[in-house]
């Protein structure tokens, strides 16, 4: 711009001095030559002097195209370097709203994948403590029905203990049943011996004999009832022992592989939060991953952005570059033709002056 103006004074101070010079040297010689030259030499003067504002009203022409020109390329400048910052702001904040909305996409895939872990975790959880609630159920039914089948083996060993009871009491009143037939066959005897003491001391004394033998005999039944009874009564308490300790053993079995399966269904449980952190980590660091390549890819937009200014910038740069050369050069130009014009001008002006003279 300041070239322009420079050249534009110089250009105006050229054509001032140049128009001064021709008015004060002409009428002056019009004043000294107004009675003695003819009218050819005026008419010639004339055509000079028009020629010479000819070429002074097309060099003002000149001048003024070249100044447009100049104006021109100023305001194609501005407008490209406006354009060129417009669209250097528009990229910008499309490349800030690129920028945001991965922030706001990062923000909302960590969120998602922290729920969906969060989600997994209470299923975990939730899953642990169904396992142990099992657990416990289970315990609980183990324990109640080794005390249903405790309560069984006691109550057969009490009937077990009753029955023996009952059949040692039973062989005890047999025993003294017989006994008491014995007795009184033994008093019938003595009767029957004392009535016929002499007929029946013989059949008496073996009829005694037969009652001691058959009193010896119920004695013997009643003791080996006895010792039966008792041998059964054994028999069955051991047996409800048995029963009891089978029932104990069975609980304990019970109990055992209650436990076991608690233990398992927690390592499941546990194992199922592992897998479920494991996954949220996963997620956290792929969510993660995928936000750190969509700010790598927004931060490349926004250089790839700014390196788009910058050549547009440096295009317009150039090309209001070129813009204010073509200008110059212009103006050159036109001062150039400007002074050919003006030399051509006088040339042909003192030409017809010699041919006047």
């Amino acid at each position: 711009m300041s070239l322009q103006a420079i050249s534009r004074f110089c250009t105006a101070a050229v054509m001032a001095t140049f128009v001064f010079a021709i008015t004060t040297a002409r009428p002056a010689k019009a004043f000294a030559q107004q009675y003695s030259v003819p009218k050819a030499h005026r008419d010639a003067q004339e055509d000079q002097q028009r020629a010479i504002d000819k070429a002074a009203h097309e060099a003002q022409e000149d001048q003024a195209r070249a100044a447009k020109a100049a104006r021109d390329a100023e305001q194609d400048q501005q407008r490209a370097m406006a354009k060129a910052a417009h669209e250097a702001q528009e990229e910008q904040d499309r490349a800030a709203k690129a920028a945001r909305d991965a922030e706001q996409d990062q923000q909302r895939a960590m969120a998602k994948a922290a729920h969906e872990a969060q989600e997994k975790q209470d299923r975990a959880a939730k899953a642990a403590r169904d396992a142990e609630q099992d657990q416990q159920r289970a315990m609980a039914k183990a324990a109640h029905e080794a005390q249903e089948e405790q309560d069984r083996a006691a109550k057969a060993a009490a009937d077990a203990e009753q029955d023996r009871q009952r059949a040692i009491n039973h062989a005890a009143h047999e025993a003294q049943e017989e006994q008491a037939r014995a007795v009184r066959a033994a008093r019938d005897a003595e009767e029957d011996r004392q009535r016929a003491m002499a007929k029946a001391a013989h059949e008496a004394q073996e009829d005694q004999a037969r009652a001691a033998k058959a009193a010896a005999d119920a004695e013997q039944d009643r003791q080996r009832a006895i010792n039966h009874a008792a041998h059964e009564a054994q028999e069955e308490q051991a047996r409800a022992a048995k029963v009891a300790a089978d029932a104990e053993q069975d609980r304990q079995r019970a109990i055992d592989h209650a436990a076991h399966e608690a233990q398992e269904e927690q390592a499941r449980a546990a194992k199922v939060a592992a897998d479920a952190e494991q996954d949220r980590q996963r997620a956290i660091d792929h969510a993660a991953h995928e936000a750190q390549e969509e700010q790598d890819r927004v931060a490349k937009a926004a250089r790839d952005a700014e390196k788009d200014q910058q050549r547009a910038l440096n295009k317009a740069a150039h090309e209001a570059q070129e813009d204010r050369a073509r200008a110059l050069r212009a103006a050159r130009d036109a001062e150039e033709d400007q002074q050919r014009a003006l030399n051509k001008a006088a040339h042909e002006a003192a030409e017809r002056q010699q041919r006047c003279r």
